[in-house]
């Protein structure tokens, strides 16, 4: 299930990316980003941009916020609410949707089964897959 959201943000991501253009430099900055030169290189980048987010953001969105704003303001609106922290996190507004629908996702992984191991491997999952299609320029069909 985690993997089949990952493709959908992909193809979220293209449509914003139609509808709003990154800003000059932005994709090649990323490119750079996920850019592999060596193995220990992609090890350190695999741990820094896909394992310790998961773990972290998880503990912290899903552990902290949304067990506190459930308590405050009920299930789902502090599902909700945590969800949009989580997208106002990442700072990068053009995708505050898709990280909102994610942060939702994952949000709900935790309710269900009250574990921050689901949504975290889920995480892991998605951040996964972002790097490593992007460090190895594939794309999904249509996405070209």
């Amino acid at each position: 299930m985690s993997l089949l959201v990952a493709m959908a943000t992909d193809y979220g991501v293209a449509w914003l990316q139609y509808l709003v253009p990154a800003a000059e430099g932005y994709e090649l900055w990323l490119i750079d980003l996920v850019a592999v030169r060596s193995p220990t290189e992609a090890v350190a980048k695999f741990g820094l941009l896909c394992l310790l987010p998961a773990f972290l953001e998880e503990s912290l969105f899903r552990g902290i916020c949304q067990t506190l704003l459930e308590c405050a303001c009920g299930k789902w609106i502090g599902l909700v609410l945590a969800a949009c922290l989580f997208a106002a996190a990442h700072a990068n507004w053009r995708y505050f949707p898709l990280y909102t629908l994610l942060g939702i996702f994952l949000g709900a992984l935790y309710q269900w089964r009250r574990t921050l191991w689901l949504p975290a491997i889920a995480h892991l999952v998605n951040n996964t897959w972002t790097y490593a299609t992007k460090a190895a320029g594939w794309s999904l069909p249509g996405l070209g």
